[in-house]
């Protein structure tokens, strides 16, 4: 073969040679994982330390679950403390039940650890994680949170992990709360969040200039769960939407999905295991909120009636439109809406009578505990739901425990404040008590006496007794209680 047709084995297409070292040189994959290596290692540190600084933690002034973890978490540590009443849904449960009013007429420490937007798998791992460091002798679930996927909003499930201690009970948790695919949002803020480079750049700047400072403080000092929407009613216009569109939730597609009938029954069985007493509760919305209320509430029952020592209280059922006026619902139109204080006060009081006269044998009677005390008798609403303590400041006590004209009165007392006195009088119930009194009273000036008329309030109603009271001039300085007459 001559010189001319002779090809070499190695040669590109280009018709240049190639050496038989390059050709045999193998691909470097030891380096190429190091590169990976190195460049994840980096991404990884980068992602560590502006989570740490929380540099891409979004706006936290209305992350109400961390806030109210933040406040058990604080409750906890003190040993002497007790969650003795324990309610969990979604927002619901902190808009439509008062924890203060609901201790105070319980004798007992009450928290709301609810989640807003959660779903019922939310109700089983708060009960977890409250375990691990209390016992609550009741649990409250309110029924809004039944109607859904199970899940809830991503955002409330992120919270919800998000605000509860330690790393690995965290990651323990995102598979229940969330899909695969966004586990990695439930991880870190930066990732979930990195569009604040371009979106939100303010936030950023926020965040890096408080560095280390708390961005989601208590609202005060002794926290216990509750989120009030103020006491701005339903305004003619959104009432008008209601009357024109009536029934923005649709009852008709309401039902229980397998995920929530799985988590609600291994939430009876944890509260079985404990000792714990489940009961369930329905704050109301306003009626023309429902398309057909009574659809859901046989669809709530038909659920509720598989948990056999479980008792319900439903709210809406019957709701009173003369006491829980538009001015006890909040001014939203849909079928998410929520209680105003007014309305939550209602439904409160209401709970506290159910509680009273199905679970008072298993709660206990924390009323002459010093620090049990300490911690409400700061509470406006204090003095009407237990007796006035000795020597507090600004009120004056005229009569306690003593009959009168066939009535037990408990506590006459004088709220001494800057414009005027305020009487109030505390009466053992009664089937026949009216809500009106006719009350004589003596007075200092001259010995003279007095006739009042003292009424109730549907906001102030304690299940052992009627609270009545009226407002005094400054000058007037009662005495002694005299009388008391059922006014005609």
């Amino acid at each position: 073969m001559s010189k001319s047709n002779y090809k070499s084995p190695v040669q590109k297409k280009c018709g240049q040679p190639v050496s038989k070292s390059v050709e045999n040189k193998k691909f470097p994959w030891v380096k190429f994982f190091l590169k990976l290596f190195f460049l994840f290692l980096i991404i990884f540190t980068v992602v560590f330390i502006t989570d740490k600084k929380e540099y891409f933690v979004g706006d936290q002034s209305n992350n109400h679950s961390g806030r109210k973890w933040q406040a058990f978490y604080k409750f906890a540590e003190k040993k002497s403390k007790n969650v003795d009443i324990l309610v969990l849904g979604n927002s619901h449960a902190s808009a439509g039940i008062e924890p203060y009013i609901l201790s105070e007429n319980t004798n007992s420490y009450c928290f709301i650890l609810n989640t807003p937007g959660a779903g019922s798998v939310d109700l089983y791992y708060n009960l977890v994680e409250v375990l691990k460091y209390c016992k609550p002798k009741l649990v409250i679930v309110e029924t809004s949170c039944l109607i859904g996927d199970g899940i809830g909003k991503e955002w409330a499930c992120i919270q919800s992990i998000e605000s509860k201690k330690g790393l690995l009970n965290k990651f323990s948790l995102i598979p229940h709360y969330l899909s695969s695919d966004d586990w990695i949002k439930a991880v870190s803020p930066t990732i979930r969040n990195h569009s604040f480079l371009l979106t939100d750049t303010a936030r950023i700047a926020f965040n890096v200039k408080n560095v280390g400072k708390d961005k989601n403080p208590p609202r005060n000092d002794f926290e216990l769960g509750r989120f009030s929407h103020g006491n701005d009613g339903m305004s003619d216009s959104i009432y008008s939407l209601y009357k024109k569109n009536p029934g923005p939730l649709k009852c008709s597609h309401c039902y229980i999905v397998d995920k929530t009938r799985k988590y609600v029954h291994k939430l009876y069985d944890l509260c079985q295991e404990n000792g714990i007493e489940l009961m369930f509760i329905t704050v109301p919305m306003h009626p023309l909120a429902y398309e057909d209320y009574n659809y859901l509430k046989k669809v709530n029952q038909e659920f509720i009636n598989e948990f056999p020592k479980a008792k319900w209280l439903d709210l809406q059922q019957n709701c009173d439109t003369t006491i829980y006026t538009r001015a006890a619902f909040n001014n939203e139109y849909g079928g998410w809406q929520h209680n105003t204080y007014l309305g939550m006060t209602l439904n409160t009081y209401q709970l506290c009578d159910f509680i009273y006269k199905n679970y008072t044998s298993k709660l206990p009677n924390r009323a002459s505990d010093k620090r049990w005390i300490d911690d409400f008798s700061k509470d406006d609403n204090f003095i009407y739901n237990q007796p006035v303590p000795d020597n507090l400041k600004d009120y004056l006590i005229i009569a306690k425990n003593v009959d009168v004209n066939g009535l037990h009165v408990r506590e006459c007392f004088v709220k001494q404040e800057k414009d005027r006195n305020t009487l109030v009088l505390k009466v053992d119930k009664t089937e026949k008590l009216p809500n009106t009194l006719r009350c004589v009273i003596g007075l200092e000036e001259n010995n003279q006496l007095a006739i009042v008329d003292l009424s109730t309030s549907p906001t102030i109603n304690p299940p052992q007794y009627k609270v009545y009271m009226i407002g005094l001039i400054k000058e007037a300085h009662v005495r002694e209680l005299v009388s008391l007459n059922v006014r005609q």
